[in-house]
């Protein structure tokens, strides 16, 4: 039986949830990590993108992109400059 904590039975972690975890944690390239990681971290990335966008101030907003591992912020900066436009459309 597997639960959302990413282990399967035994204590054992599945393969997919480590590389999503080093990737977000910036310890691994995001083109290092398969493409379903990738794939599967760009929802993250996407989320934290609309919190930042969603700051009042600039100061505020460049400090939260600062607080991201370097091997990430350019993935998160890329989704902000996407959506920066559309912001009202983020809710």
């Amino acid at each position: 039986m597997s639960g959302s904590d990413g282990k399967c039975g035994m204590g054992i972690t599945r393969p997919a949830h480590w590389w999503l975890k080093e990737v977000l944690a910036g310890r691994i390239d995001m083109e290092d990590a398969p493409l379903s990681v990738q794939s599967w971290a760009r929802l993250p990335i996407f989320q934290g993108a609309c919190d930042i966008i969603k700051l009042d101030t600039p100061e505020q907003r460049k400090a939260e992109l600062a607080k991201i591992p370097p091997r990430v912020r350019p993935w998160v900066e890329r989704e902000v400059v996407k959506w920066w436009g559309r912001r009202g459309e983020l809710g």
